[in-house]
């Protein structure tokens, strides 16, 4: 049998293999190439995009050393800019190291009661432990007006520790001012609700008394049971729920002098 008439069909087979064979290597070889696995160009410049808008670090925090003389200049040719709570805000949030932080505090306390407790909730939550002491310590300067606002920043810090330092200023401050604050701490966390009802019991007057019987209205029962056992061991009386307490002590407050000695 003469075997010429199959050799082109099979030249042929053999070349379309090839091809085939080829086609297929350059294709996974694109797919694997450095050059396919590189993102499209939109998406490399986002990046240079995304960059030049950053807000830079401005030229007076450079220096913390520099920055509270360099920023007081600034303050006394501007006051007015100054004024706005978030403006120190960004500053404090701009504020990249302790030092600058410790700073920007220093300058707001020195600045205004505003601009110090602007600041208070970022300082109270830092990560450096000096400056935290040192901002919940500093509550005490405020005015007596905005003691208050400062005390009830500092009983929401995040830190036991903060909170503790804030308790203590509440307790070092004079007594006709304790109860106001106390009203504020003891809708605190338990530990400071707590020692706020030792606090009000310490030197009780109608004002701390009060504040207890407000603090019936409380939903946690162990810090309602302490409140109940306060006000007795003060007046004599017991009270299980606010509303009986206020009846009482409506109908009463007039019998006691301002160290709850009862005068009829």
């Amino acid at each position: 049998m003469d075997s010429k008439p199959l050799t082109r069909p099979i030249i042929v087979s053999a070349a379309l293999c090839c091809a085939a064979v080829v086609a297929w290597c350059w294709l996974n070889a694109d797919e694997q190439s450095p050059v396919a696995a590189m993102p499209a160009r939109a998406e490399t410049t986002a990046a240079p995009e995304a960059a030049s808008t950053r807000m830079e670090k401005p030229a007076a925090m450079r220096d913390a050393s520099t920055y509270a003389a360099t920023r007081l200049r600034e303050i006394k040719a501007a006051p007015d800019a100054w004024r706005d709570v978030w403006k120190w805000r960004s500053e404090f949030s701009m504020a990249d190291t302790p030092e600058l932080q410790r700073e920007v505090v220093a300058l707001a306390r020195q600045t205004d009661p505003d601009a110090f407790l602007a600041v208070l909730p970022q300082a109270l939550a830092s990560a450096d432990d000096w400056l935290r002491l040192d901002a919940a310590r500093s509550i005490a300067l405020l005015p007596e007006a905005r003691l208050r606002d400062g005390v009830t920043i500092g009983v929401a810090a995040a830190a036991a520790g903060t909170r503790d330092e804030v308790m203590d200023v509440v307790a070092q401050a004079r007594v006709p001012l304790r109860a106001s604050l106390l009203e504020r701490t003891l809708a605190a966390a338990p530990d400071e609700a707590m020692r706020s009802i030792a606090l009000l019991c310490e030197q009780p007057s109608p004002e701390s008394v009060a504040v207890l019987i407000d603090g019936l209205r409380f939903e946690d029962r162990d810090i309602r049971a302490a409140i109940s056992d306060a006000i007795s061991g003060i007046i004599s009386e017991r009270f299980e729920d606010h509303a009986s307490a206020a009846r009482w002590w409506t109908a009463n407050r007039d019998h006691f002098d301002e160290d709850m000695l009862q005068t009829r």
